[in-house]
């Protein structure tokens, strides 16, 4: 029935335009002239039709949309969620200045502006991490369709700077693209941790779809190690004398560490991936207890997922897909059990796998990896003997694999009695000394042309990106040797040393000079490593070898080339060329020159004293041992402290440097920094000396060894090999009754490693834990 005139003439007509506040939140209206069913819903009352031009905020005479909800006592909704919340997935309850999830965690919340000029992007923490808000602003703006060019040059601009390296979250786009290439560039082709199918990788970054393949974890630590190489071979000003905050990508590795907390309890592929890489990168910067905890994880996650285990397929696999999962999971169970050879360090309670490696197929070939290719397979082949096979010529990853396996083997051999060693003689034929030897100088002389030391091959290897895994091989090689054989110097009293005491002088005699010749090989790779390159020092091991060749090189010439002039001005040399490279692979104060910090005194105790002043202000943090100063020559009871040539029983052995050593000495300061109240108290030192300082003076053959005065060392008898009569260690009034490796630490570093330290002891209930396996490449 078709209404009256009378009821058409009374009915109100609809508004041309929305209400005011549905035009602030750019929402469809209703537009009833009675008020709008949108702001009904809302429970706040409408604020009418208005045809002036307003802002997303201000709606004219009724203030701002903030006024109109306070008025109606309900909490605004804001618009968009944090950074974080964002990039992890996770609902966000959008509070300011910081969400709940947010702090909770403690991570810094950034709310990032629609706007280029807006004023409301809300940082929290920017004073400690020295970030301004308007630099987070410009590095998350997205890009305006009206000036792309300039937005081009703005960002070539943030690339080139590096400012946008200390934000504390990651960047996007090509900044994210970048940082992710240092990693590819530096830290994938080491040893065997190219895990990643690096175009399947890349791909999901270009997609923004790297968060869900991959996980945050992964990104995260993948950027922080990317990042730390980025600023090294773009700086110009020395980067240890930047403050430890300005370290660039420092904060997207505590979160990593965070991170990584919360997934140890979740097995799958991506989570051990993230738990591997934090590993090498937690031993760039020291976190050695939380690293000796994570390797031990790693292995056994990887048994959890199977990856010991070859599956049961036809081969060739016809898909691509298949193929790559598969060499993916192979390369990421070698690198768990480099990880554990290196940290183990050829103590059998410390390793996971011992006497015997993975079963199951070797690492192919990179490019073969990369163009997701099948490859005939091959293994590690180890005799009943434990012996190397050296039928089968692998590539440079399989030959790391092979020697990092005879290293660990050698590392086990020297820390073994001689009772508990049914073998014969050290020099007779067939020894396992004399085996190792033939196996190691064995696989030297069968190396494939390729992987020959030489100059074409280093510009080959440098081209394919390869010069860190390449240097590595040969670093590992000749440490393989001096370990062996440094047992027959003065002062490396290792267990199997006893053998040696009723040895010929001129079987010592000659493999003392084999173990410094080697020593030496390994300063004139060094010396080589920085002339073609600084990615060839990329590697963490490279600290090692220089540290243990200076510790070669000093007790040879001290024991054995004394007056010498040729032998002690080639080792100067080779001594500064190993300082020069500690002093290279430490170019941040986020971590302590332990290498430095052990050697300068150990330097000036053997008579070094000139070289250990200038190199002493570089050690960035405290000594390992608390000293004074650096005298020439110890006057008889100067206090002043030395170092060690051989660790003391009590740490099997270990030298100062060893992850598990500096673990231990890690939580020793925690101990020391948070005593315990009771009847157990953890706090070193003596009633002399409530701080606990450590003073340790060892002694070879109860005479000290000094380069312009040895005595009672003959030069065919320059070994103290008998057990009972060790490397001594007296300690004075200073000393710990009980750790040797207790460290003491200024008060500014007792908090920080009490907090460092804290953050992994303490359970934390808003971690969360992604579930998920690696992801179809």
């Amino acid at each position: 029935m078709a209404s009256s005139p009378t009821e058409s003439s009374t009915q109100t007509p609809l508004s041309r335009i929305a209400c005011v506040l549905c035009r602030s939140r750019k929402v469809r209206c209703d537009k009833r002239p009675s008020g709008c069913l949108s702001c009904q819903n809302l429970g706040v009352r409408c604020p009418g039709y208005s045809k002036s031009n307003i802002s997303s905020d201000q709606i004219g005479d009724h203030g701002t949309v903030d006024d109109i909800f306070r008025a109606a006592g309900i909490e605004r909704r804001k618009n968009g969620a944090c950074q974080e919340c964002r990039h992890s997935k996770n609902k966000c309850d959008q509070a300011r200045p910081q969400c709940q999830r947010c702090q909770a965690k403690s991570i810094p919340c950034i709310y990032i502006a629609k706007h280029k000029n807006a004023q409301n992007a809300v940082q929290s923490y920017t004073d400690d991490i020295g970030v301004d808000n308007d630099d987070i602003q410009q590095l998350q703006e997205p890009r305006s369709s009206s000036n792309a060019t300039n937005s081009v040059s703005n960002e070539q601009q943030l690339v080139d700077d590096f400012s946008w390296l200390f934000a504390p979250v990651l960047p996007k786009g090509r900044l994210l693209r970048t940082v992710v290439e240092s990693y590819f560039t530096h830290i994938h082709p080491l040893r065997i941790l190219g895990f990643l199918h690096k175009p399947t990788f890349i791909k999901a970054v270009d997609n923004e779809r790297v968060y869900s393949e991959f996980g945050e974890p992964l990104l995260y630590i993948i950027c922080a190690l990317g990042a730390r190489f980025m600023a090294i071979n773009h700086t110009k000003s020395p980067i240890s004398s930047q403050s430890p905050s300005r370290v660039p990508g420092a904060l997207w590795g505590q979160h990593s560490r965070r991170l990584v907390q919360g997934i140890c309890c979740t097995p799958s592929v991506q989570n051990l991936m993230a738990m591997v890489l934090y590993s090498e990168y937690g031993l760039r910067i020291g976190d050695h207890s939380f690293v000796f905890m994570l390797s031990g994880c790693c292995y056994r996650m990887s048994r959890l997922l199977r990856l010991d285990i070859e599956p049961h397929r036809t081969y060739p696999m016809t898909s691509p897909t298949d193929i790559t999962i598969q060499e993916s999971q192979r390369r990421l169970l070698w690198s768990c059990y480099l990880l554990d050879s290196f940290i183990g360090s050829g103590v059998d309670s410390n390793l996971c796998w011992v006497d015997h490696a993975p079963s199951i197929r070797l690492p192919c070939k990179g490019p073969d990896f990369t163009n997701q290719l099948w490859t005939t397979p091959a293994y590690l082949e180890i005799d009943k003997g434990r012996q190397l096979i050296t039928d089968t010529e692998f590539d440079l990853r399989g030959q790391i694999i092979r020697v990092a396996y005879l290293r660990t083997q050698i590392l086990r051999y020297i820390r073994t009695s001689p009772e508990s060693n049914s073998d014969v003689p050290l020099w007779a034929q067939g020894s396992r000394f004399l085996n190792f030897l033939s196996q190691l100088e064995t696989w030297h002389q069968s190396l494939p042309q390729l992987l020959v030391y030489r100059d074409i091959n280093i510009y080959i290897h440098r081209d394919q990106g390869n010069l860190g895994p390449f240097y590595f091989l040969y670093l590992v090689y000749h440490a393989c040797v001096s370990d062996l054989t440094r047992i027959t110097l003065a002062g490396y009293n290792f267990p199997l040393a006893a053998a040696l005491t009723h040895a010929p002088a001129d079987f010592k005699a000659r493999y003392q000079k084999m173990c410094f010749d080697h020593a030496q090989s390994i300063s004139q790779l060094l010396r080589d490593g920085i002339k073609y390159g600084i990615e060839s020092l990329d590697d963490y091991f490279t600290a090692t070898a220089a540290f243990e060749s200076t510790k070669i090189q000093v007790v040879f010439l001290a024991t054995l080339a004394r007056g010498n002039h040729t032998i002690y001005n080639q080792v100067v040399e080779n001594l500064r060329t190993n300082l020069n490279v500690l002093t290279l692979v430490h170019p941040y104060p986020d971590m302590p020159n332990v290498y430095l910090s052990a050697l300068c005194p150990f330097l000036a105790h053997f008579g070094f004293s000139e070289l250990a002043a200038e190199w002493e202000p570089l050690r960035n943090t405290g000594p390992l041992f608390p000293i004074t100063s650096i005298h020439p020559t110890p006057e008889p009871g100067d206090d002043q402290s030395h170092t060690e040539v051989v660790g003391p029983r009590e740490v099997s052995y270990l030298n100062q440097i060893a992850t598990f050593r500096l673990a231990r000495s890690e939580i020793s300061r925690y101990k020391i920094s948070r005593p315990q109240t009771g009847e157990v108290s953890f706090q070193g030192g003596s009633a002399d000396n409530p701080r606990g300082s450590g003073d340790l003076s060892y002694t070879i053959g109860q005479h000290t060894l000094q380069l312009g005065e040895i005595t009672n060392v003959s030069r065919n008898n320059a070994t103290s090999n008998d057990p009972a009569n060790p490397v001594e260690i007296s300690q004075s009034h200073f000393g710990l009754p009980t750790e040797p490796d207790f460290l003491p630490l200024d008060e500014a570093e007792y908090l920080r490693m009490a907090d460092e330290i804290s953050g992994y002891m303490t359970w934390n209930g808003w971690l969360e834990f992604p579930i998920g396996d690696y992801p179809a490449i």
